[in-house]
């Protein structure tokens, strides 16, 4: 009797507790139009609606936002046609406003029967999970991603505001790229090219031949930066895959094409995809410099398709990290490139002769890019072999709490997984901050990867901190 009261109280709380996802069905001639309304500020992940029982006849048009689908907040219509009763499976986010945090939800389970009572997925037993856990003093738990400033005061920090827009990392990526645009003029493709393209520019000493030289290697340049941001900005898909083992494998895969092409034990010939012709360009000596640049760079960038192709693949994964910099990198690279040709054009002798030089620069290349394609791989197997498990992610927090007891400490544990994107965010804008690190150095941290949410020990670890989805975040204080 006890056990039927506590589940009518559940069922009681569940219909009291306003849901930003409304479901409704309402059957027709031949099918079933199931409707949902998404409350403002709110959307669903298009992928994980799913329905049982029931096959989709129609379905809405999804939105892709960052290389998510989603259907955002209004009302979105299916027609199915159901076998009995049947029911959907979905998950939602809320996006942040009114002083809200975001938040991907917990998945849910909707049941659209003669009464449409909604199946009750939260009502496990807090019993699976350890002592150690259950009797560790909870503090306080936050459910959301919060910005840095929101997270160091839940810490008990104080932000000192002394992150800078491009950390000191960063300055060496540039100049890293910068040199390597420079030594890209040492390839056998294009040091013995540099002459004849010096005569098509009208090369003569002085200011005029200098300024033509700047010109040529702004085209350069901006040839490389523009392509190269067209490339990362429109790769959303990296921020999604680079949690992936899979992903890590391939992009291994094709630094070690480009190695083998850059090395010359693999031939593929890049440049038959560059066939503007130069008779084309007309205008000012000066405009018709910065066209040759321009023109110039793509040649060379099929010549050595292998340097550019991994510094694009490089600035995309940068940029999907949260280092909005790496969009950039491309550019440096044509900055490299361009670097010696103001003075070439003047007549200075800005870069040695055709001849071992050449060979040895181009090894060197295939060489950076095969270790590139080595760390990528080990990458992969690294995260191959941390595929989680809630019986090993409990212990990994046992085990936190105990280091934590033994020092005094209090733990703050991360609630995360691989599907969430307010998580990433959270651990590539807040997480990895200099001064963010630095404070979680002072309590035991520990990430819990909540990744199936149907697993039993998940959701009670879930349902234990109270935490209504990810990411959540809890400080806990050991007995």
């Amino acid at each position: 009797m006890k056990k039927f009261v506590v589940l009518l109280l559940c069922v009681a709380a569940i219909r009291l507790t306003a849901s930003p996802f409304a479901w409704r069905a309402e059957k027709q001639a031949g099918n079933t139009l199931v409707e949902v309304t998404i409350e403002k500020n709110h959307y669903l992940d298009a992928d994980s609606v799913a329905f049982e029982n029931a096959s989709v006849v129609e379905k809405p048009e999804s939105v892709v936002v960052n290389g998510h689908a989603i259907y955002p907040a209004g009302v979105r219509h299916w027609r199915v046609m159901p076998q009995g009763d049947f029911s959907v499976t979905y998950q939602g986010c809320r996006l942040p406003g009114n002083g809200a945090p975001p938040i991907c939800l917990l998945p849910e389970h909707h049941l659209f029967a003669n009464q449409e009572v909604p199946i009750i997925t939260s009502g496990i037993s807090t019993g699976l999970l350890p002592e150690t856990i259950t009797q560790a003093k909870v503090v306080k738990t936050f459910s959301g991603a919060m910005n840095k400033k929101e997270f160091l005061a839940w810490l008990g920090a104080k932000d000192r505001d002394t992150a800078s827009p491009l950390p000191a990392f960063g300055w060496l990526w540039f100049l890293a790229v910068i040199a390597g645009g420079f030594l890209l003029n040492l390839t056998p493709c294009v040091l013995p090219m540099i002459p004849v393209n010096l005569a098509i520019i009208g090369a003569e000493k002085g200011k005029k031949g200098f300024l033509r030289g700047i010109c040529y290697g702004a085209g350069m340049a901006i040839a490389y930066g523009g392509v190269g941001a067209v490339v990362v900005l429109t790769g959303g898909r990296f921020g999604d895959l680079a949690g992936k083992a899979a992903f890590h494998f391939t992009v291994a895969g094709i630094f070690g094409f480009f190695a083998l092409a850059m090395a010359g034990i693999l031939h593929f010939d890049f440049s038959r995809f560059a066939t503007i012709d130069a008779r084309k360009l007309h205008g000012g000596k000066l405009v018709v410099a910065f066209l040759l640049g321009v023109l110039a760079a793509l040649l060379a960038g099929a010549c050595v398709a292998p340097v550019v192709g991994g510094v694009i693949v490089t600035a995309a994964e940068r940029y999907a990290a949260g280092q909005k910099w790496g969009v950039l990198l491309p550019f440096c690279l044509g900055v490299g490139m361009a670097l010696p040709w103001p003075f070439a054009a003047a007549g200075i002798a800005a870069l040695p002769r055709p001849g071992k030089v050449m060979i040895v620069v181009k090894y060197a290349f295939s060489a950076i890019l095969l270790a590139a394609a080595i760390w990528y791989l080990v990458s992969g197997i690294r995260l191959t072999r941390e595929r989680s498990s809630s019986q090993t992610e409990i212990a990994k927090l046992e085990s936190a709490i105990s280091r934590a007891k033994a020092q005094n400490r209090l733990v703050v544990v991360d609630f995360w997984a691989t599907w969430c994107g307010n998580c990433r965010s959270f651990e590539r804008d807040v997480l990895q901050d200099p001064e963010v690190q630095a404070t979680l150095k002072e309590v035991e941290f520990v990430k819990i990867q909540a990744q199936d949410l149907e697993d039993p020990k998940v959701r009670a670890l879930l349902v234990h901190f109270d935490l209504p989805g990810l990411p959540g975040l809890v400080m806990l204080a050991p007995h």
